[in-house]
């Protein structure tokens, strides 16, 4: 399989690998029974995050062209040995019509996705969940965030970089029960929500054994940050700054920026990553941060979590919102 990766592009990279490989399918190139690489072996072979192309691969399961079994692979799906394979190609005839429409009004890959996502809820059945919308201006927290509130039952979590929010041409929270932020984005976000009593405020803060892995690090320390965000990076920064004084130079670096990256983490005695950084950092970037620790070399993790009063404060009001539905 060739699949080619435009970084510069508005379109998602799975979404980029979705298309590449459905592509192929339509048009023979992988034919029915086909085996396709495994989720690690592709993501080694292109570079590219684990849970980017399983991202990739549910997504061509959801839509019909193959099929992923466990302990056997993954295969293109023969059409011969499903009827529902006409339903399909009828689907996509459509959404590929709906697709050529939007594109003649200039609408980005972007905000076609986000009308998608605001019509598909609309249409949810799942009308006694509570339907929160995560807004954060990088992804590290929106991912944590989304984690601890997913673990209180009947909620869907929606989550939202707050650029995109800004951008898009619709009121957020028309579909959604609960919008919730941080503070430091509260004023902005009151424009773009079409119900600012739907917003709730929390307050994020490092948990505790966080905090005293930064606090047992020693004056002059060469310390790297990884990060997906540029805004997570100067979180972690200050973070250690309040710790220590400010008197230690921190070097910062984006996952995904292959350029002399082994030099980057020679340089380092200590290397702060965000929690479950696993799911932003490329396979083998992943692989020398390993190699890294395994050296001898410190890793901490950076977890960031809700505070106990925000998080009580918060689960009230899903329940608030739980009964007002049964009601």
């Amino acid at each position: 399989m060739q699949i080619e990766i435009r970084e510069n592009s508005n379109v998602p990279i799975y979404r980029q690998i979705v298309n590449a490989i459905y592509h192929d399918i339509k048009s023979g190139a992988l034919p029915a029974n086909y085996k396709l690489p495994t989720v690690r072996d592709l993501a080694a072979e292109m570079k590219i995050a684990r849970g980017t192309i399983k991202h990739a691969y549910d997504e061509l399961q959801n839509l019909g062209v193959i099929e992923m079994t466990q302990g056997r692979g993954t295969f293109v799906l023969d059409k011969t040995d499903h009827e529902s394979g006409s339903k399909k190609e009828r689907a996509m005839k459509a959404i590929d019509a709906l697709l050529d429409e939007m594109e003649e009004l200039s609408f980005s890959a972007r905000e076609v996705q986000i009308f998608f996502d605001l019509k598909l809820r609309e249409r949810e059945e799942r009308y006694d969940n509570v339907r929160i919308a995560l807004v954060d201006c990088n992804p590290e927290a929106l991912a944590l965030i989304a984690g601890q509130i997913s673990r209180i039952s009947n909620v869907d979590v929606y989550q939202y970089l707050l650029a995109d929010v800004l951008q898009a041409p619709y009121k957020l929270g028309e579909n959604v029960d609960l919008v919730i932020t941080t503070s430091t984005h509260f004023s902005e976000l009151e424009k773009a929500v079409s119900d600012v009593r739907k917003i709730t405020r929390i307050v994020l803060t490092p948990t505790q054994s966080t905090v005293a892995e930064l606090a047992k690090l020693v004056h002059g320390t060469r310390i790297g940050v990884l990060c997906a965000s540029e805004a997570f990076a100067q979180i972690i920064c200050k973070s250690y700054t309040t710790l220590s004084g400010g008197n230690t130079i921190i070097e910062t670096r984006l996952f995904g920026q292959q350029e002399n990256f082994t030099e980057f983490l020679l340089q380092q005695q200590v290397l702060i990553v965000p929690q479950d950084y696993l799911q932003f950092c490329p396979q083998h970037e992943a692989e020398l941060v390993r190699r890294f620790q395994s050296e001898g070399n410190t890793v901490i993790s950076y977890a960031y979590q809700i505070d106990g009063g925000s998080f009580l404060y918060l689960e009230e009001q899903i329940e608030r919102i739980k009964k007002a539905k049964q009601g």
